[in-house]
């Protein structure tokens, strides 16, 4: 194994320059404001000015997912489709054919989780289906999910008892029927699942976190498995981890190479002291398609600054991005991050960004996902204040990450737009109930639909606020319901019949 070493030295230079040809028209940055605190989960491509984007709120008496669709040109939202009481996993909004599916859990206003499941919606967003299970502690959550053109794989933490934590993986098909379920890592372990990658010989890769408690150890690990339950292979990273509830992020490159992020613990080397590194560096690791190391690299920052990242994504040419979050602590300020690494773990180039409206070290940037269409980059991030407040970040820059046509190393990114919404609030009591529910909602008028939980439509009406409707005629279980507006907003949630 050959291990590298990267020093990076971060030196600040705000440069806001006012010439109206700086800034490459090609190129935009806005922040979606909400009402809400989302935090946003994956980036899919509909077209070249066309984006989908899902967030969850978790913030809030009642949890939520949102799909958002963006246009980029000018950062309008087109639609927006809430799921309230449903919250998504990593990776778990997925387009398969012509339908996108939903791999999450619902849980109560006391963020209780009930059971997992999977919605089936149509390229309107309109539910088809769905499936729901529990694992058999009873007590999971969901983590991550993968999937190919037959099937999903849902992962999940079962928590069987405080010192035993298993994943449970349910294969589903994309007709949402139950292919297989099963417990996996049974130990006396604590174990995080954090990113799953479908490979093409119909297994799947899964990159976890463990505590030994007996051993007071910490360490990622990869397995690969096949939809059966049955492991192929199964590699341990020996680096002691500097917390096992840090990320272990994964993806796999064009040559089937796998490549995992970790942050390993360094506090008790003396050259990390001596040079006045960071004692928590980013270890990134790469091993082949049969689970073998082939390098790894440190890169090493400031004891005064840190880095934080949300995920890897594989490009072309074998090369990878991590993005995420650079803290410098020196100036008190939290950049988006963007590394672009080569295959033999050397950095291409790396960018700092931050949004010119919210420009304050009061102010958090995290980058958590990037797409690349057409020789630019597309990402997706996040802009927090101190008391909470944070607003979805969607920028576009050249594939170098320029964002500048004029100066590539530009750190603000000058505003295009600021978007607002139009969010509607839905409010539905009781929940659960016995004979009806009242309606209170931001849609003066529209219509509702009441669909089983397998999508079955089993009542609809006009709508208009404060609306009650009869429910004796339901048979007891859970339902989704979907109110749209007359201009084709629509607002779903879930509830229960006793």
């Amino acid at each position: 194994m050959i291990r590298l070493e990267i020093i990076l030295t971060f030196v600040v230079v705000l440069i806001i320059c006012v010439c109206p040809d700086v800034k490459s028209q090609d190129n935009s940055s806005f922040l979606i404001q909400n009402n809400d605190f989302p935090t946003p989960i994956n980036l899919l491509l509909e077209n070249e000015d066309l984006i989908l984007i899902s967030s969850i709120n978790t913030l809030n008496n009642f949890p939520n997912s949102t799909i958002s669709t963006i246009k980029l040109s000018d950062g309008s939202v087109l639609a927006q489709q809430d799921f309230k009481g449903f919250v998504l996993s990593r990776n778990g909004f997925r387009k398969i054919s012509n339908n996108y599916y939903l791999f999450g859990d619902i849980r109560d206003a006391f963020q209780i989780n009930k059971s997992l499941g999977v919605y089936k919606l149509n390229p309107e967003f309109e539910l088809l289906d769905s499936v729901f299970y529990t694992t058999p502690s009873m007590n999971s959550g969901a983590t991550t999910c993968t999937s190919n053109d037959t099937y999903i794989v849902g992962i999940s933490v079962d928590d069987i008892d405080p010192e035993n934590r298993e994943l449970n993986f349910t294969v589903i098909d994309t007709m949402l029927s139950i292919y297989n379920s099963f417990n996996f890592n049974t130990s006396n372990q604590n174990t995080f699942a954090w990113e799953s990658i479908n490979t093409p010989d119909n297994n799947f890769l899964i990159s976890s976190s463990k505590n030994d408690f007996g051993n007071i150890s910490r360490f990622n690990q990869i397995n690969k498995l096949n939809i059966d339950g049955q492991e192929s292979w199964q590699v341990a990273n020996i680096d002691t981890l500097a917390d096992n509830s840090v990320p272990t992020w994964m993806c796999e490159l064009d040559n089937k190479e796998i490549i995992q992020s970790s942050k390993i613990d360094r506090r008790s080397d003396l050259e990390y002291l001596e040079n006045n590194w960071n004692p928590e560096p980013l270890k990134i690791t790469k091993y082949t398609p049969g689970g073998e190391v082939l390098i790894s690299t440190l890169v090493n920052v400031s004891n005064l600054e840190e880095i934080n990242l949300q995920k890897l994504i594989a490009s072309n040419d074998n090369t990878f991005y991590a993005v995420g979050e650079l803290r410098d602590n020196q100036i008190g300020q939290r950049f988006g991050l963007v590394i672009k690494f080569n295959s033999n773990l050397e950095i291409i180039w790396l960018k700092k960004y931050v949004h010119d409206l919210t420009n304050t070290s009061n102010y958090t940037y995290r980058i958590f996902n990037l797409i690349e269409s057409n020789n630019k980059i597309i990402f997706l991030g996040t802009s927090r204040n101190q008391i909470g407040y944070q607003q979805i970040w969607v920028f576009t820059t050249n594939k170098n990450g320029c964002y500048s046509s004029v100066n590539c190393d530009e750190l603000i990114l000058t505003n295009l737009t600021s978007t607002i919404p139009n969010v509607f609030n839905l409010n539905i009591f009781p929940n659960p109930t016995n004979h009806f529910i009242n309606i209170e909602s931001d849609i003066s008028e529209g219509k509702y639909f009441i669909y089983l939980i397998n999508g079955a439509l089993v009542g609809s009406d006009d709508f208009f606020n404060n609306k009650k409707i009869d429910l004796s005629q339901l048979v007891p279980g859970l339902y989704f319901i979907t109110i749209k507006s007359k201009d084709n907003k629509s607002y779903s949630s879930i509830f229960a019949k006793h």
